[in-house]
């Protein structure tokens, strides 16, 4: 993986959940204490095993990594980890007041970013998105770029 200071784009080929783990885990390893990443993606598209790698790389309990979709938001030590994938727009992740996780000196892993679009980028913090797709039968291409 390119060191995160030579990032602005990069692109990777996952074969299975155990190499999406990994890609997350040396992201996560290189990314600043306090960083944003959004995630975009279809249903099932390893967003959250990638933010499972992540917290592990940043030596954390991979098995409290849970998809916050019922609740929006789950937080673990150094991260806080939404999915917006149930909330109708931005206007509504603003009126829940999430916007105070964004500067809280932690990583926030958004999932279903495309819901934030029209207020991206947020604040001025080390910002990343992570697009996973799906591009056949058991393989997924992970396409990482640096925003600011």
């Amino acid at each position: 993986m390119a060191a995160l200071a030579d990032l602005h784009h990069h692109s990777f080929l996952s074969y299975s959940a155990e190499d999406t783990l990994l890609i997350g885990r040396k992201f996560g390893a290189e990314l600043p204490s306090h960083a944003i990443v959004y995630f975009f993606g279809n249903l099932a598209a390893g967003k959250t095993t990638f933010t499972r790698g992540m917290v592990e790389g940043r030596g954390g309990d991979p098995s409290l990594v849970q998809s916050p979709t019922f609740s929006y938001l789950n937080t673990y030590p150094g991260f806080c980890h939404f999915d917006l994938y149930r909330l109708p727009d931005d206007k509504a992740f603003f009126g829940l007041g999430f916007e105070e996780y964004l500067e809280g000196g932690q990583i926030c892993c958004i999932e279903w970013a495309e819901k934030l679009l029209s207020s991206l980028p947020l604040p001025s913090l080390p910002q990343f998105s992570v697009h996973l797709a799906h591009v056949q039968e058991g393989v997924r291409k992970i396409f990482i770029s640096q925003l600011c």
